[in-house]
């Protein structure tokens, strides 16, 4: 964990400025010794991907703490040749305007949609590149961090990693029984994030049982514009609306502000946009 915090390459260029080793080559491995690695390539390789058999469990809460809201250190300042300036420029256009189609204070979201291959997580993370914002993992987030505050103008996306879950668990304590029986060469990254989600059913919306002032969704979106991904518009427009409805006994302006109420859709499979709205209730 302490080395993903360290600017290894600013350690060697210092080491090197005071004679320490011959080259920077030489410093970086000396470098990455000090770090408990064998050699730079290794300590980067650590980094990406750490071992995780021999942490106790309050280093791996704060690592999977750390992974569950990721910011611009890790979105990418461009995006692949793929897809080309004129592409690039129309999407992120089409997503300013649904941003800026959003009423603040009020559950809306932007439902980013495309099939697999459009494009869609890498517009977010680029998108927050650009505007500010951050990435939540939601069912890490439910666990492991405390609740998240954007900032001014900050973006916020929701990211639905597509991790199988063989073992489901319940809580928290089970998690980590189930890990505690895990093979120590079995004890990977991708497996503690597989094991450690909680189970998220509710994604944009709450949470079914989910108290609504407890709701994740509903916090982010009433402070901060917040994108979702959904692989067809019948999907976002599903999830519009089967999210929870609830009801106000005082009138029915505050039954409208406690609802989901409109999703404003960006279609990278062909480059258009327009907004979803919240179908009317059954009438019984």
């Amino acid at each position: 964990m302490f080395a993903k915090t360290v600017d290894v390459d600013r350690l060697a260029r210092n080491l090197v400025a005071e004679g320490l080793q011959p080259t920077k080559g030489a410093a970086l491995n000396l470098a990455a010794r000090l770090l408990g690695a064998s050699n730079h390539h290794a300590l980067l390789a650590q980094a990406k991907a750490p071992k995780l058999a021999t942490w106790s469990i309050p280093d791996i809460q704060e690592y999977l703490s750390s992974e569950a809201i990721t910011t611009g250190s890790r979105f990418p300042k461009e995006l692949p040749p793929q897809f080309d300036g004129a592409w690039q420029h129309r999407a992120t256009a089409l997503l300013a305007k649904a941003v800026a189609a959003r009423t603040p204070g009020e559950l809306e979201f932007i439902a980013l949609v495309g099939g697999p291959g459009s494009g869609k997580t890498l517009l977010a993370k680029h998108f927050c590149k650009l505007s500010g914002g951050c990435v939540v993992d939601v069912g890490l987030y439910r666990w492991f961090t405390r609740p998240y505050q954007p900032a001014a103008g900050e973006i916020v996306v929701f990211d639905r990693p597509a991790l199988p879950r063989s073992a489901p668990s319940a809580s928290m304590a089970r998690a980590f029984e189930l890990w505690s029986h895990t093979a120590p060469r079995q004890r990977t990254v991708e497996r503690a994030k597989e094991l450690f989600r909680s189970e998220w059913q509710g994604i944009p919306m709450d949470a079914p049982g989910e108290s609504i002032h407890g709701s994740i969704a509903r916090n982010l979106a009433q402070a901060a514009p917040l994108i979702v991904c959904f692989a067809s518009p019948e999907e976002a427009q599903h999830a519009l609306d089967g999210s929870a409805r609830v009801i106000s006994m005082y009138s029915p302006a505050a039954t409208a502000k406690l609802n989901w109420r409109a999703a404003h859709l960006v279609n990278l499979d062909n480059l258009s946009e327009h907004t979803l709205l919240r179908a009317p209730p059954e009438k019984t």
